[in-house]
């Protein structure tokens, strides 16, 4: 199937299902989002809290994020707000996490909250992995995985929260989501990477959640992925146009 622009090209490395060759394509394109976007890096350094209240929501500084900070019966709101927008196709978690990400923070912040986006990256030779959703004893893994996350004040700390209704019952800390998908201790090393919510991936490559193309595009993306979702075959035509789509930009062996 034809590509449908950044979203699609990206999801090769942000949320491609069982691809772990793509190292080097994947180097190329985040020198060139580097060179596009250099000023803007996701944010993993350790948080250092500054509150400050919005027209709308309580926030705070994470490192150099800005995010928004409630409590935990708000967070579980929130995450079942996001999980009622049928319109993501939270059931197909083979793949589109980048896809959903920007939708959900999108939402979020229309509604006045502030999120961040927890990026998790396998690193190399690993894989992230979850239970399949429908079929049991399988497995879906990935090599990095995204979703938005905010701060819990619990027990007089500020905690991050994940909302991922595509692999989680319930919004939970970010830890707890990480370790979910680290099926071995081989794998423990796989890093935890933090940016803004209009961090595309997790090189910091930065977009506008208010530009129309964007979002008409990320739309399109998710429109696809849901029709997949509800194809029986869906799964292994999502697989074979990642195949392809690797392959096209895996530089021929000489």
């Amino acid at each position: 199937m034809k590509s449908t622009g950044l979203f699609f090209i990206l999801l090769l490395i942000a949320s491609s299902a069982q691809a772990d060759d793509l190292s080097s394509f994947s180097q190329g394109l985040n020198k060139t989002l580097h060179r596009l976007n250099a000023s803007t890096k996701a944010c993993d350094s350790k948080p250092q809290y500054n509150t400050s209240k919005t027209a709308s929501h309580t926030t705070t500084k994470f490192g150099k994020i800005t995010v928004s900070v409630m409590s935990e019966a708000e967070a579980q709101k929130l995450f079942k707000d996001m999980q009622s927008h049928t319109e993501i196709p939270f059931n197909f978690p083979q793949g589109g996490c980048v896809e959903r990400a920007h939708e959900m923070s999108r939402l979020m912040l229309l509604k006045g909250i502030t999120p961040m986006k927890a990026f998790v990256e396998a690193g190399d030779g690993a894989e992230l992995v979850v239970p399949h959703p429908t079929k049991a004893g399988r497995k879906i893994s990935w090599n990095s995985h995204v979703a938005p996350a905010v701060l819990v004040e619990k027990d007089g700390k500020l905690v991050p929260y994940i909302i991922d209704p595509s692999i989680q019952s319930q919004a939970v800390p970010v830890e707890q989501w990480k370790t979910t998908m680290i099926p071995d201790t081989r794998y423990s090393k796989a890093k935890l990477i933090y940016g803004s919510a209009t961090t595309l991936i997790s090189t910091g490559f930065q977009i506008d959640y208010k530009d129309e193309a964007t979002n008409a595009s990320n739309k399109q993306e998710l429109d696809r992925l849901k029709k997949l979702a509800a194809d029986p075959d869906g799964e292994n035509i999502y697989l074979d146009e990642i195949e392809a789509q690797r392959m096209k930009m895996e530089p021929p062996a000489y």
